[in-house]
């Protein structure tokens, strides 16, 4: 199996099982974190549609490059946007919701 097919499954299943915990616990976590439901429920849809398009590129005999760095963006994408809600919810959110 080439590096990139497994890095790709690898992706798929930590993006998929991540997305299905945190949809499946939403309402404690929302409590751990001291954040809204929907919030979480949002971060768990994210990692849901974030695992199936990296599942999506796994299958594939022949990946495009353009998917590829697609992916990559998503990836760059998300950990900005996790930054950002950590400084714009410093107030409101648990310690253990801002070091998650």
């Amino acid at each position: 199996m080439r590096r990139t097919t497994s890095l790709l499954w690898i992706d798929c299943a930590g993006g998929l099982v991540v997305g299905i915990l945190v949809l499946s616990f939403a309402h404690w976590l929302s409590a751990l974190y001291a954040l809204l439901v929907g919030f979480v429920v949002t971060m768990g849809t994210a990692n849901l549609a974030y695992g199936t398009f990296s599942l999506y590129l796994a299958r594939c005999a022949l990946r495009p490059r353009a998917l590829l760095l697609l992916l990559v963006v998503a990836n760059i994408s998300w950990a900005v946007l996790c930054a950002i809600t950590a400084v714009v919810m410093a107030t409101q959110a648990s310690y253990f919701g801002l070091a998650h």
